[in-house]
């Protein structure tokens, strides 16, 4: 007998039964170059399963800032890593203001908002200060 499952998308996935799983898996044991792993070799493998980008400790903040578009189109029409260009110049410049540099060094801390602003900013936008 099929044991049908249907998924959210409307697949139907067939499902072997338990004496179906049996046969299978005991065939796949007695191939020996399609052994399955063994819980021991998943861990050892596990820390080597990461998608997406390597984790980093000081991470890019992402802000939005206006520029003109002479300004925009001139950094584009360098190539490609434009944007680490613009992070260049803005390092040089803070680097190259002492005022800035004090400042920059500083450990960056939220403002305290009062209340009353926190409750008008909430009604209005989804994002909340804490």
């Amino acid at each position: 007998m099929l044991n049908k499952v249907k998924t959210k998308s409307g697949r139907v996935l067939i499902v072997p039964s338990s004496e179906e799983n049996t046969v299978i898996t005991k065939a796949a044991m007695s191939d020996r170059d399609a052994k399955p792993l063994t819980d021991a070799q998943w861990e050892a493998i596990k820390p080597k399963l990461r998608r997406g980008r390597p984790p980093v400790a000081n991470k890019k903040v992402l802000v939005s800032v206006r520029f003109d578009p002479d300004v925009v189109l001139g950094m584009k029409s360098t190539g490609r890593g434009w944007q680490t260009r613009v992070n260049q110049v803005m390092r040089e410049w803070v680097t190259t203001n002492a005022s800035i540099k004090t400042i920059a060094s500083k450990p960056l801390t939220q403002p305290k908002l009062n209340q009353s602003k926190v409750k008008k900013l909430s009604k209005s936008s989804k994002h909340e200060y804490v």
